[in-house]
């Protein structure tokens, strides 16, 4: 294959990752036309060979191109620059014209950035979103650039024919047999529902009636949270829950409490708020409680987000009395506790929250599937005008209301338990078995921090991070990829993994083993 020339020497320079001055280059070829449409792009041999990289490096930047869409795979024919991505950029040169100048400028004050005609007027808060969007366009592409989480491994079949992917990266999740009859069954009700007046005369912008009151129901019987139903938000997901509760909370420059590592979602909705973030050290229990100085706290307590630890009822206790010292309020996040492979549930803080400090943030992206983009919180008395207000701002009526409605009645049939019981008896199994193979093959590189419950594992790398690096290449090279969770911390610490295992099945998961011992074995080579 003919020879390409890209600006990779130039922004390695620039990124100092090589898989992401390689994404970028080719991105830059595209967008200046010097790659045009339709055109091929060298196979990952090839381009290893060209710019004296790893296939596996090659094939994380394809990877990035193919889930933004730069770029069209097909088994067998190869790689593709895309015509409509390029008929669509041709007509934002002037755009990303404006974002490269906005990026030189930095923190210039909006004041002087008003003075330069080439730049729109903004907030505070639009210029932070734009700064944070900018941040993320040169970080790792397999960290906060796709926060998403859903990864794109097909043109591996390409890269590595002799190895299939194996990916323990996190997967869309999609109802199957009884769950899938019983969920169609509910959107049918649900579309009958709709017809009548009653059903208009019903939506209210925070949510459909009866969904709220199933929630209810859901959370008093599995959490002990007593709640009425006018304390219940819908949102669409949990995210755009915790974006509104940081514009309502968050002044200028205040600080915030946030768990170190923590969702990547928490970090930019304070960011953009205009707070400042205050990363709390956790151990193996979870966060260690402080007397901070701030008014608002972000915590996962029912399974610590990276990491899956539990954290123990004294420390929620100590939190509790820290907000009713500080006068602050706490966001609990329940994000991934519906499924529990053993052990018993603690009491989360919203069911020992006494004061009405707590707000409790709920989805089921993760217990049903990831389409269905319905999240609540469940919040204090005095916190329920003003969230009202502010929710108005946005969508004045409920977002899905079909889907609000079938979710209504799936819980309320029973659906939704049975549900998560076929899932339990389904998951558990797999959650043993990479449990079992992580901690015997890959105890020596990674230190497993113990679960109950959840769809991934936690490790932090025990060696030089020279050596993970090189691990990490080889594996993919080998075809295994994960989630690398280091990109989830504020402060620089270890590496750090997540090993996702609901979309797997034990001959993946043995395979995958035996191809990471391998990758090993060549890293000590």
């Amino acid at each position: 294959m003919q020879e390409i020339t890209i600006a990779y020497q130039r922004l390695l320079e620039q990124h100092g990752y090589k898989y992401v001055a390689l994404y970028h280059a080719l991105r830059e070829g595209i967008l200046n036309g010097t790659l045009p449409a339709r055109s091929r792009l060298p196979s990952t041999r090839s381009m290893a060979e060209m710019y004296g990289v790893s296939r596996g490096i090659v094939a994380e930047a394809y990877d990035l191109l193919l889930a933004e869409g730069y770029v069209e795979a097909a088994v067998g024919k190869g790689t593709y620059v895309s015509e409509q991505v390029v008929v669509e950029h041709s007509h934002r040169n002037d755009k990303q014209a404006y974002k490269t100048d906005f990026e030189a400028k930095g923190k210039g004050s909006i004041d002087q950035q008003r003075n330069d005609r080439s730049t729109p007027t903004l907030s505070r808060w639009g210029h932070r979103i734009v700064q944070l969007d900018a941040r993320q366009s040169v970080e790792p592409p397999n960290g906060r650039a796709l926060e998403q989480e859903k990864v794109q491994l097909q043109s591996q079949l390409n890269s590595f024919p002799a190895h299939a992917p194996i990916s323990f990266c996190p997967q869309d999740l999609v109802l199957q047999g009884n769950s899938l009859a019983d969920w169609k069954t509910a959107l049918t009700g649900a579309s009958q529902d709709m017809q009548s007046a009653a059903f208009t005369e019903e939506m209210s912008t925070i949510g459909d009636m009866r969904l709220r009151e199933a929630i209810c129901t859901h959370v008093g019987r599995t959490r002990g949270i007593r709640a009425r139903p006018e304390q219940v938000m819908l949102y669409s997901g949990s995210q755009e829950a915790l974006v509104l509760l940081c514009q309502l909370l968050i002044n200028e420059q205040e600080p915030v409490v946030v768990e170190d590592p923590c969702y990547t979602g928490i970090q930019k909705a304070v960011g953009a708020a205009g707070g400042k973030l205050i990363g709390a050290p956790l151990d193996r229990q979870g966060i260690l409680p402080a007397d901070w100085s701030a008014r608002l706290l972000f915590v996962t307590p029912g399974r610590q987000f990276p990491t899956g630890a539990v954290l123990p009822l004294a420390r929620r206790q100590q939190l509790l009395q820290w907000a009713d010292r500080q006068n602050a309020w706490i966001v609990e996040d329940d994000y991934d506790s519906e499924f529990r492979w053993g052990g018993r549930p603690l009491e989360p803080l919203k069911a020992l929250d006494h004061s009405e400090q707590v707000i409790y943030v709920g989805s089921f992206s993760k217990s049903m599937f990831s389409a269905l983009r319905i999240g609540y919180a469940i919040v204090p008395p005095a916190l329920i005008a003003p969230l009202i207000a502010a929710k108005s701002l946005y969508a004045p009526l409920p977002s899905s209301p079909l889907e609000q409605r079938a979710l209504a009645r799936f819980m309320q049939r029973g659906d939704y338990m049975r549900h998560l019981r076929r899932m339990t008896r389904l998951y558990r199994p797999r959650f043993q078995e990479l449990h079992r193979l992580l901690n015997g093959r890959l105890s020596e590189l990674f230190d497993w921090i113990d679960t109950d419950s959840g769809l991934h594992i936690y490790g932090s790398w025990q060696l030089e991070r020279s050596q993970y690096e090189r691990f990490r290449e080889q594996a993919l090279e080998l075809g295994v990829q994960w989630k690398d969770a280091s990109l989830y911390q504020i402060a620089t610490g270890a590496p750090a993994v997540c090993f996702s295992f609901a979309h797997t099945d034990e001959q993946q998961m043995q395979q995958g083993m035996e191809r990471l011992e391998l990758a090993w074995q060549r890293t000590l080579e």
